[in-house]
């Protein structure tokens, strides 16, 4: 979690797949329509205000549904309504964006994120970078930033990035997983831990050390960009979430790696998981919406896609 006060050395490595609450809405990254696609294929836009929908037809037995997640959040903002319980308690298996079962997880994550080889943070940076940053993390963060010299940027940027929540925080995986355990379902991931790092494969670790100088260099704004980001969430307005993302130039480099090439990829996954069984899917909320988003991609693929409002 970015609130690092809360979690103590020993956990850093448990951070590591939570990257994605990055300041400049790594999350939430723009979403671009596929130049194939026919204007008469468009799918409807978002307009329901939900987090929460239900996956049905297409000749499916029972409904499935999918929920988009966030990756820190006050802790008050992690329930479900009673509706929502409902519907999750009719799930027989839950789907996370990683598997939470798997008992290598956090020694996967731990190798993921650390620099090549022969690569640290001291040749990334100049030194008045470095004095600086080394700086930051121990006034701001009470860390000490030579524990981490091999340790990847953007994990860093994550770190050092101030949430601006006043408040008790977890995430919606931690709390999905407590949920599934007490109803003893099995927990399984859309994809492998190398998967989801390979995201960042497309940015040199020179680009990572930026990001990591501008939230140190840009506390303030890169808080109020991301209160804004969790104030759509709450809402649980897609439109307004995916307009964010839209306005950041920043994001258009990670789009096809971050959203759409995992959208497409998961999409097999889930239509197979809940011909077989009804399935609670759990994924960062980004990955709901835009044309080439799972809502309009399992629409397009002929299954009925419904809000389940909180």
């Amino acid at each position: 979690m970015l609130a690092l006060r809360t979690i103590g050395l020993q956990k850093i490595p448990q951070i590591a797949w939570q990257f994605k609450a990055l300041p400049f809405a790594l999350t939430l990254f723009a979403i671009c329509a596929s130049p194939g696609m026919a204007a008469s294929d468009q799918p409807a836009p978002i307009t329901d205000k939900s987090l929460m929908w239900e996956l049905t037809g297409n000749g499916l037995s029972q409904p499935s549904y999918l929920f988009g997640t966030i990756h820190i959040n006050c802790k008050n903002r992690l329930k479900f309504s009673p509706k929502r319980q409902e519907s999750f308690a009719k799930a027989q298996q839950v789907y996370l964006e990683l598997d939470f079962d798997d008992p290598t997880l956090q020694k996967q994550i731990g190798q993921n994120t650390q620099m090549p080889p022969g690569k640290n943070l001291q040749k990334l940076l100049t030194p008045k970078q470095y004095r600086q940053a080394r700086k930051y993390f121990a006034d701001k963060l009470k860390l000490p930033l030579d524990f981490f010299s091999t340790t990847r940027p953007f994990i860093l940027t994550s770190l050092a990035t101030p949430s601006g929540l006043k408040c008790p925080i977890d995430s919606w995986e931690e709390v999905i997983v407590k949920m599934a355990k007490q109803k003893k379902l099995e927990i399984k991931g859309l994809e492998s831990v190398k998967d989801q790092f390979a995201v960042f494969n497309t940015v040199s670790l020179q680009e990572e050390a930026a990001m990591l100088m501008d939230a140190i260099n840009n506390p303030t704004k890169n808080r109020q960009e991301f209160l804004k980001l969790i104030a759509a969430y709450n809402n649980e307005d897609l439109q307004q979430l995916e307009k964010i993302t839209k306005a950041d130039p920043s994001a258009k480099k990670f789009n096809a790696s971050l959203l759409d090439n995992r959208n497409r990829k998961w999409i097999p996954i889930i239509t197979r998981e809940a011909k077989l069984k009804s399935t609670f899917f759990g994924f960062g909320a980004a990955h709901l919406v835009g044309t080439e988003g799972v809502i309009a991609l399992l629409q397009k693929a002929g299954y009925t896609v419904k809000p389940i409002k909180n």
